[in-house]
C-alpha cells in the first residue's frame, strides 16, 4: 500500500505455500513491482510467518516490522520511563490496555496489549474446544465398552488422532 492506504501491488499465493519459507521471495517480488524511493516498507505479519529466521532476515535487510510474538508473555517488565499503561477503546468502546514492555535478551520494541473482550472470546473458544474434545473422548470410550464398537488399538488411536 502507499502512504494513503491504496493498494499498489498484490498477489494471491496458493493456500498450501509454507509462509515461513516464502517471505524473502515475496519481499523480493514486491520490490520489483513497486517504486524504490530508498526507504524500506514496514512489514506487517502475523505470528504464523514471524519465525526467528524471518525476523533475522528482515533485520539484516533493514526492514522495520510489526508482528505478534510467538513467545508466551512471561518475564516481561514495563519499560522504565514510559509511565503507566495507556488505555484506549476499540470500535465497540471496550477498553484496551497498552504498555511498553521489555524482556531480557530481546532488543525489539515490545507492546503489551490486553483486551478484556478478546480474553473472554479466547476463553470461550478454549472452553468450546475442550468440551468438543472431552465429548469425542467419551464417544471413543463408549465405542470401546459397547458390543460392536471400535476396540482395535490402531483404530482407537486413529480416532484419537482425528479428534
Amino acid at each position: 500500500m502507499n502512504i494513503e492506504g491504496f493498494v499498489k501491488y498484490s498477489k494471491i499465493y496458493r493456500g498450501n505455500v509454507g509462509e515461513t519459507t516464502k517471505l524473502e521471495a515475496m519481499l523480493n517480488e514486491l520490490s520489483t513491482h513497486t517504486s524504490s524511493t530508498g526507504r524500506k516498507p514496514m512489514v506487517v505479519m502475523d505470528a504464523g510467518i514471524a519465525d526467528e529466521d524471518n525476523l533475522k532476515m528482515l533485520k539484516s535487510k533493514g526492514y522495520d516490522y510489526l508482528c505478534v510474538t510467538r513467545s508466551k508473555s512471561k518475564d516481561y517488565v514495563a519499560v522504565k520511563g514510559h509511565g503507566a499503561p495507556v488505555i484506549i477503546t476499540d470500535r465497540r468502546k471496550s477498553p484496551v490496555v497498552l504498555l511498553m514492555v521489555e524482556k531480557e535478551g530481546i532488543d525489539d520494541s515490545l507492546l503489551y496489549v490486553h483486551s478484556e473482550r478478546k480474553a473472554i472470546k479466547e476463553l470461550s473458544m478454549n472452553e468450546n474446544f475442550t468440551s468438543h474434545f472431552v465429548s469425542g473422548l467419551n464417544q471413543i470410550l463408549q465405542g470401546i465398552q459397547k458390543k460392536g464398537g471400535t476396540k482395535k488399538a490402531d483404530k482407537v488411536w486413529e480416532r484419537i488422532g482425528r479428534l
